[in-house]
């Protein structure tokens, strides 16, 4: 089912219009304009060189300090080990975990909080997933190769990025190519191999430039089979990927940059173990444009940024075409389509630097589920529609917010920020009808909840307070409060999935109320030349929290059925990280990281579930000039916290999960630069575990929880030129 050129093309360039005259545009981004990256510059070395000096172009450098609680990765330098998408890179961040359904997808979760509690924004754009069940996060659709570098912010870091995101937010950004010399052109070719699932993966990156831009490219391609457990048993998560961008900047003047692209990305025959259907289909196709002005130096305003993105995802998902079943089967066709932009403006008076600005979000899903013969579910026949699954849901966001970062003594930082959203919710075909059994979504939120999915909107306002002390060139401290409203996403407000049998129904609630979370953090770092570390407890009392859970007359529950349904809790969510990392003897260096998440349904006197147990990341390297080596253990303790189906609970965790440590062996050849070849063995011992967040084996009665992959050697090969 291929999407139509942006469906909506029609109007997708009525829609950015739109939202950058009526709204503005820039969701919070990483200059456009990028100072030259370290190692790129020629070597000075011979001052008796200087007639052959190098002119560099005239770069702007909007350079800030690193915030508290952030990380930023290049993936294709900082991570060796083999990964499907994104959210394999961002589980080696200390208080960042992976949920597992497959080989591919796997959702990521930031100090316990996943799914739309994390703002995931790709080179600006948001792209939510297509699939009601999660087989499609954002990170999905993120080949890590295509990125630059992937900034993560755990907690509420800024008002800045995007509306709700209490979690964190993670950025994945594109950088504009710096040209030296005569030397017009540059690029990266890969090339992967992983055992285990005989993973191939290949591509490339290349960019050519002149006086007026610069043109980009990039191409990918990753094929997966069946991966093994460490007890050897076939676990169900093949699929194939490819995709791509093309970019275009403009350079009119040193102080303008114009950038135009267009990506894509298709996974195809994608196996779930953890899910009742497989995936033959996921796309995405995503249109982004922006305009990026420096201002002269000394005067109140020094940088504008003004982007539009519009991204639409098609998604195919069923139980009969890449799996044996006989009788009656089941296809859901979804539809995901976001458009939005921002406009931001930075600037400086009398020692307040300040950042303003406005984002808007709006985000259409539609899904509808068939049920019925092979023949006719296959043709999409009408007659044979059994839910609407997502009654075209209509979720629009439109925010202003204003930033300050004002020093107030030598050293003493103090950061305050404000944003209002106003939030548009609508469900045009929740009166539907659907054939089997006959009735529509607003039927069904009546029956549970007593309401129907009426237009409705929300006010919703947020803020931050963050204090940052450099007690000296080593030590760091800093602490934060901060309150941030997250609206409910297409799934918790107005999921409509039938059934017969009332447990396997699931039932979105039209009505339920915003999340509001009080945030509160404290942490301190230091870092000298051989050593450094660092670390952080935060507390988080949430009013309003979101819990999914099973219907069994609770408050607001008009039915005792177990059928998943939505309400909302007062809920606590504490933890801490701790990072370190030493140098010594030269060459040797050890690093350590931890994690620790406490969830509590208040309400009910039980555990949140999904909660990441105590994770812990050690490694041990070896580097020369030519060679580095290193190994590494992966562990978790055990997870007793759990909200497990006992008659009263939720049942989304599905046992009390056992510890684990886990070893890797890897190792990077330097000598060959501008070559780089990485290789190694992950899970050495073969050992047979699972992460708490993920889902159940639905093929094997013996393995509750998806096992995560038996040993496996990879090796991989990355040249730029």
């Amino acid at each position: 089912m291929p999407i139509n050129t942006l469906r909506g093309c029609r109007s997708v360039a009525a829609a950015i219009a739109t939202v950058l005259i009526t709204h503005g545009t820039t969701l919070a981004q990483e200059p456009t304009k990028d100072p030259i990256p370290a190692g790129t510059q020629p070597s000075n070395a011979d001052d008796n060189a200087r007639d052959d000096a190098i002119t560099l172009p005239v770069v702007h450098v909007h350079g800030t300090q690193p915030a508290p609680n952030r990380t930023v990765l290049n993936p294709t330098v900082d991570y060796l080990f083999p990964a499907a998408d994104a959210a394999d890179v961002l589980q080696s961040i200390p208080g960042v975990s992976l949920g597992r359904i497959g080989g591919h997808g796997g959702e990521p979760y930031i100090r316990g909080q996943s799914q739309t509690r994390i703002n995931i924004i790709d080179d600006g754009a948001f792209i939510h997933g297509g699939c009601p069940n999660r087989m499609d996060p954002p990170t999905a659709y993120l080949s890590v190769d295509g990125i630059d570098s992937l900034i993560v912010d755990k907690g509420y870091a800024t008002v800045t990025g995007g509306p709700g995101g209490p979690g964190g937010t993670v950025r994945a950004t594109r950088k504009s190519p710096v040209f030296l010399g005569d030397k017009a052109y540059q690029g990266s070719v890969y090339g992967g191999l992983n055992s285990n699932a005989w993973t191939r993966s290949t591509g490339g990156d290349v960019a050519a430039g002149a006086d007026w831009g610069y043109l980009r490219a990039e191409a990918n391609y990753e094929y997966a089979q069946d991966y093994r457990d460490g007890a050897n048993r076939s676990i169900r998560s093949s699929f194939s990927s490819h995709g791509g961008r093309a970019e275009v900047g403009l350079t009119p003047t040193n102080d303008d940059l114009i950038r135009l692209s267009v990506q894509t990305e298709r996974l195809d025959d994608v196996l779930f173990a953890g899910t009742g259907m497989d995936s033959p289909l996921s796309e995405t196709l995503v249109l982004r444009g922006s305009f990026g002005h420096d201002f002269a130096p000394g005067g109140l305003i020094s940088r504008l940024d003004v982007s539009a993105y519009g991204g639409a995802v098609d998604h195919v998902m069923d139980n009969y075409s890449l799996r044996t079943r006989t009788g009656n089967v089941m296809k859901v066709n979804s539809e995901s389509d976001t458009f939005g932009g921002a406009l931001s403006l930075k600037g400086e008076s009398h020692g307040f630097k300040f950042k303003l600005g406005t984002d808007v979000q709006v985000n259409n899903r539609d899904a509808v589920r068939f049920m019925g013969a092979r023949e006719a579910v296959n043709n999409d026949d009408e007659s044979r529609i059994q839910s609407y699954t997502w009654p075209d849901i209509n979720l629009s966001q439109v925010g202003l917010y204003a930033e300050v970062d004002r020093p107030l003594a030598p050293g003493h930082n103090l950061i305050a920020g404000l944003r209002y959203d106003r939030v548009d919710f609508s469900a045009g075909k929740a009166d539907r009808v659907a054939i089997m059994p006959a009735q529509s979504a607003n039927t069904l939120y009546r029956n549970y909840y007593g309401v129907t999915a009426d237009d409705r909107s929300e006010n919703n306002v947020g803020g931050l307070l963050r204090y940052q002390v450099k007690l000296s060139d080593a030590y760091t401290l800093f602490a934060g409060l901060s309150r941030s409203v997250r609206t409910a996403d297409a799934t918790e407000r107005g999921i409509a999935q039938n059934n017969a049998t009332a447990a396997s129904r699931w039932i979105g609630r039209p009505d339920i109320a915003p999340e509001k979370h009080h945030q509160v953090d404290i942490g301190a770092e230091a870092s000298f030349s051989n050593w450094s570390v660092g670390g952080t407890v935060y507390y988080d009392r949430v009013n309003d929290f979101i819990l999914r859970d099973k219907a069994r007359g609770q408050d607001g529950i008009l039915l005792n059925d177990d059928a998943t349904v939505y309400r909302n809790i007062s809920a606590n969510l504490a933890g801490l990280e701790v990072s370190g990392r030493v140098r010594f003897m030269e060459k040797w260096s050890f690093a350590a990281q931890a994690a620790f998440t406490y969830g509590e349904n208040e309400d009910d006197d039980r555990p949140i579930a999904q909660i990441p147990p105590l994770e812990l990341t050690a490694s041990l390297e070896r580097r020369s000039e030519d060679l580095m080596v290193g190994l590494r253990m992966r562990a978790a303790s055990r997870q007793t916290r759990a909200d497990i189906e006992d008659g009263n609970n939720s049942g989304l965790d599905l046992e009390k999960t056992g510890g684990y440590a886990v070893f890797d062996l890897y190792s990077e050849v330097i000598a060959f630069h501008p070559v780089s070849i990485s290789f190694g063995v992950t899970n050495l011992f073969d050992k047979v575990y699972a992460n708490h967040l993920s889902r159940s084996n639905a093929f094997d009665p013996e393995v509750v929880q998806i096992n995560e992959p038996g040993r496996s050697f990879f090796l991989r090969a990355h040249a730029t030129f």
